[in-house]
Formats: structure tokens, sequence, C-alpha cells
């Protein structure tokens, strides 16, 4: 079997970085890695090619697989006259970002406002839970339809 072809280098740093991305999102390294992949691929991937693509076991990408489907991050993607499964990314941007979102609330926010509560006799602490509590309310807000996107953050001319 030949080796995979490499990714082009600004593909894999992407893949790279969504991995640490992924992390502080409340989702696995593995799982970022993936999604990134899945994201930025021309059509819909099978397991098998992305456990190539990644050089990472069949059963990492299936535990991955696992992960970003129970947050819609990725469905399957129907592959006429092929027996193996595909999956792609979710179309709209907007998905993804809700998808994200209820990630991050599930595996960090609740679970740090409730570490945060219960610190007895610490009420710098509980601001800080009641902040945490009350981030994943404001960012599905923010993300909701009708809201306005933020503008994208302008660079800084250089001086000449």
């Amino acid at each position: 079997m030949a080796a995979p072809a490499p990714l082009p280098p600004a593909r894999r740093a992407f893949v790279l970085r969504w991995g640490e991305v992924a992390r502080g999102l409340g989702l696995t390294k593995s799982g970022g890695q993936v999604w990134a992949l899945i994201l930025s691929a021309e059509s819909a991937m099978s397991a098998a090619e992305i456990a190539e693509a990644l050089s990472i076991a069949r059963s990492n990408v299936s535990a991955a697989l696992k992960e970003l489907r129970g947050f819609g991050l990725v469905r399957s993607a129907p592959a006429p006259g092929e027996r193996q499964e595909r999956f792609a990314a979710p179309d709209a941007p907007e998905e993804a970002a809700a998808a994200l979102l209820s990630a991050f609330r599930a595996r960090v926010a609740e679970p740090a406002a409730a570490a945060l509560s219960g610190m007895e006799g610490a009420p710098r602490l509980a601001a800080y839970a009641g902040y945490m509590a009350a981030l994943g309310p404001a960012l599905e807000a923010a993300l909701a339809p009708g809201a306005a996107p933020a503008d994208p953050p302008k660079k800084k001319k250089k001086k000449k």
C-alpha cells in the first residue's frame, strides 16, 4: 500500500491548530483534527481516508466521529454505489458554531459552574460560578438566528 499523500502545508496547519482549539472547547484533540480535516475536504470522507490522512488509528477516528456526531459537527453523507460510510461537516457555518457552542457548554462551562458553585465560603468563586453559568446562554443568544454576526477583526496596517 502506498503512503498517503501529505496534506498541503496550509491545510495541515489548520488541522493541527484545530486539534488544540478543540481541547479548549471541550472536545478531544483527535476530534478537533478530524473535524478540521472533514471541514476542509472538498467532498465527504470515509473513516479509512481520515485515518490515512491524519496517520492515526481507525479506532481513534471512530471515537472522534462518534464524539463529533453526538454534537452535530459531522453527518453521514451517502455516496451512491459505495459501501463505506462517508462523513461531511454541516453546510452552514451557523450550524457548526451552534454545535461547537453546545460542546463547550456541556463539557466546559456547565461542569466549571457546578464545581465552582460547590465551594463553600469563597464569595469570589461564587461570582465565577455565576459567570460560567451565564456564559453558555449568552453565547447562544449571540448565535441565535437573526443575531448580527460579529465583524471579523480588522488587520492592522503596517507602518512604512
